[in-house]
């Protein structure tokens, strides 16, 4: 399981850079509304329709470290081929798409390892390394923006491309040399009959949140005429707050109930009031912890309950088949942000909120799933 959490970390700082630099440059088109932009964030999420029909014969024959090496390949190729056309925004936007094509691969196939592996531990740990994977994910997700603007600056595009394309190479190597065993012999769980519905929504909503946060940041830095690294701080802030999560509920000792879902909702509603109420971007780093708990938490305790519910390669499915309506939630979202600019920074919390409630009727239907193992185990 550690090895695991490290190859995903090492993904996630790589990933992240890459995603900053790229919604930088076509953020740079301002006066057609940020159509770049916007394209690219609708464009990133169409892979979502088609990768579950292509992957869905893949997913019943191979385990998750398999396909993600293969997701991995593509992802290399994707940097090399920015190093060639970084420079044209048409072909920047069509290799984007590429890239997202894999990164969706990539996340069924880790939900999968991760739930390959997890069937090897009790149920009761299963919620502590879900709390582990996010805050390590997190912390990758910040670094890796953060650095992204002083290797721009001292190397540029090109080189700034080929470096990542070879860190992504030498973690492909180390995925494809040392597979990571998963549990075999796990008989598959059926789909529950009751709250899944609740529970695929709620998965359904974790994408367009983060595309419609991708989506308004650099946006709202360049209203406010901010800098690449504004922008890298501000996705910083919330990175640090889904970490924070992961601490808290590693630490969490009830059951997934109401009251986690309340704890979370105050925090989302907070952070939507400080940025009501805030004009200056420095000022809003708050809010942007504050929804990063949020939504870190709900990742959290959504993803524990499909690790508890579900088999491997159910959990492969019901992922991918969530990640397909994605897309039309997102198209709705940035059309009606595109309207008035000036509010764009609204959807995140929205769907966040949304995202909550669709976590509360799973489990009011079905219960929780406790956090950690009671002393006298």
């Amino acid at each position: 399981m550690y090895l695991y959490l490290a190859l995903s970390g090492i993904y996630r700082f790589l990933s992240g850079a890459v995603l900053l630099s790229v919604n930088w440059g076509l953020s740079s088109s301002a006066s057609d509304h940020y159509r770049a932009l916007a394209l690219a964030s609708v464009l990133s999420f169409v892979p979502a329709i088609f990768v579950p029909m292509m992957t869905r014969n893949v997913l019943k024959k191979y385990d998750g470290s398999r396909i993600s090496a293969v997701g991995l390949v593509g992802v290399v190729a994707s940097c090399v081929a920015l190093f060639w056309v970084h420079s044209d925004e048409t072909l920047v936007v069509a290799v984007n798409f590429i890239i997202w094509t894999f990164f969706f691969i990539l996340e069924t196939s880790w939900e999968m390892w991760f739930a390959g592996i997890a069937k090897g531990y009790a149920n009761d740990l299963i919620p502590k390394f879900s709390s582990y994977s996010v805050t390590i994910n997190q912390v990758a997700l910040m670094v890796g923006p953060i650095c992204a603007p002083f290797i721009i600056h001292a190397l540029g595009y090109r080189s700034f491309y080929l470096v990542v394309a070879a860190g992504f190479s030498a973690l492909t190597l180390v995925v494809i040399g040392r597979p990571i065993a998963e549990s075999p012999g796990t008989p598959l769980k059926a789909p529950a009959s009751r709250g899944g519905g609740f529970l695929f929504l709620a998965l359904a909503l974790i994408w367009p949140t983060l595309g419609s946060f991708n989506f308004m940041l650099p946006v709202q830095v360049r209203l406010h005429q901010g800098s690449m690294l504004d922008v890298a701080l501000l996705d910083a802030a919330l990175s640090i707050g889904m970490a924070l999560s992961g601490f808290v509920f590693s630490l969490w000792s009830r059951a997934i109930s109401f009251l986690a879902i309340a704890f979370i909702g105050v925090s989302i509603v907070l952070s939507f009031l400080l940025w009501y109420i805030t004009a200056q971007i420095d000022e809003r780093l708050f809010g942007l912890l504050l929804l990063g708990f949020g939504f870190g938490g709900l990742r959290i305790l959504a993803r524990a309950i499909l690790a508890h519910r579900y088999g491997t390669a159910n959990v492969g499915v019901m992922v991918s088949r969530a990640n397909s309506l994605a897309l039309p939630i997102l198209i709705g979202t940035l059309a009606l942000a595109r309207i008035h600019i000036a509010d764009t920074w609204m959807p995140p919390f929205i769907l966040a909120l949304l995202m909550a409630l669709s976590l509360l009727g799973s489990i009011s239907v079905n219960g929780g799933v406790r956090m950690q193992p009671s002393m006298e185990e």
